[in-house]
């Protein structure tokens, strides 16, 4: 242990230079290892941050709805939290050609081609509904629809950021969706309802 202490004292310019060495190698380990936290916790600040914000916006998309269980209607909901401002809906030319060569809705089509000249809004948790065909109605309006893809670009802003998306509404296969709907089952109640009249109807007559 003396001759230890002994060297330490004959060499200490050596020794210090080798503690300064280990003390400088610690200090960058340490530096390199808090630059990792911190950007580790950064990234974990800024997803928190996205997915804060993705949460609590307005978020738009096109959907179908019936009304009544025999109207079928092009709906855009707002299903985020917050309103949706400039909301700019922006449908394909080529099935509005199709809609307006309906029967029964072709001037919807007008109306739904203003949708990508004008800015709307769109409070959360609300909608704009367009009727655009009663499938299985004989006018073979449905089929006229299912000729192009229904391609809708939406563009809109929420807490100050602007969203463009683009969705695609496939158009066949609805019929298969109304014939299990509460359009059938309200026609066969009607069809009832005539039958037994006509059954009471029939039993006045004979009475008579």
């Amino acid at each position: 242990m003396k001759e230890l202490i002994t060297w330490m004292n004959n060499n200490n310019g050596f020794v210090m230079a080798v503690l300064t060495f280990v003390y400088v190698i610690a200090t960058i380990f340490i530096c390199i290892f808090n630059g990792k936290s911190a950007s580790a916790t950064r990234r974990q600040t800024e997803e928190a941050q996205r997915q804060f914000e993705e949460s609590n916006r307005a978020h738009v998309i096109p959907r179908f709805v019936t009304l009544e269980g025999q109207l079928y209607c092009l709906a855009f909901h707002n299903i985020g939290k917050t309103m949706a401002e400039k909301l700019i809906i922006n449908i394909s030319a080529k099935w509005l050609e199709c809609l307006r060569s309906t029967e029964k809705n072709s001037s919807v089509a007008d109306t739904l081609q203003k949708l990508k000249d004008i800015e709307i809004f769109l409070p959360a948790d609300d909608k704009y509904v367009y009727s655009i065909c009663v499938p299985a109605d004989g006018t073979g309006d449905y089929m006229k629809l299912c000729e192009k893809p229904l391609i809708i670009d939406i563009q809109y802003y929420s807490n100050g950021k602007m969203y463009n998306e683009q969705f695609e509404l496939p158009m066949k296969g609805i019929n298969c969706i109304i014939n299990t709907s509460d359009y059938v089952r309200m026609e066969q109640k009607k069809s009832y309802s005539l039958d037994k009249i006509e059954k009471q109807l029939e039993k006045i007559a004979g009475k008579d």
